[in-house]
């Protein structure tokens, strides 16, 4: 039988303000979103029968642990041009946001691996950053 990766993803939503100083366009203008933020993280499925993760890529509450307290203290309800070190478009803000996910995942010295951070900016737009090669 072949070996599969297997995938969990978790949505999450915050509200910020932001303004693209120097762009030609609307977002020049201070204004704000509720970002729809989409964490999907791969690792091995948990098979020791007395966790009660057991048959789990990761517990979804164990994932909340990690992002929900990253998104209230840098990224909700914050003017996201003070509090994130790079331009912010939904690009540089999705990448900037996975790198933090990314760093606590280490730092916990989980298995688990950040494979995709997907930043919905509107309904209609959003921007996605590819982890799994790192």
């Amino acid at each position: 039988m072949p070996k599969r990766t297997t995938f969990i993803t978790r949505i999450y939503t915050f509200d910020a303000a932001h303004q693209l100083n120097g762009h030609e366009g609307k977002c020049a203008n201070l204004h704000g979103h509720t970002y729809r933020l989409e964490v999907t993280i791969s690792g091995p499925i948990i098979t020791k029968t007395f966790l009660s993760s057991h048959g789990m890529v990761m517990d979804y509450a164990h994932l909340d642990n990690i992002v929900k307290p990253l998104l209230a203290d840098k990224y909700d309800h914050r003017f996201l041009n003070e509090t994130v070190n790079v331009r912010t478009t939904a690009e540089n803000v999705a990448e900037q946001i996975g790198l933090d996910i990314k760093a606590a995942l280490q730092d916990r010295g989980l298995p688990q691996k950040l494979e995709l951070i997907k930043l919905w900016e509107t309904p209609n737009a959003c921007a996605s950053v590819d982890f799994s090669d790192d």
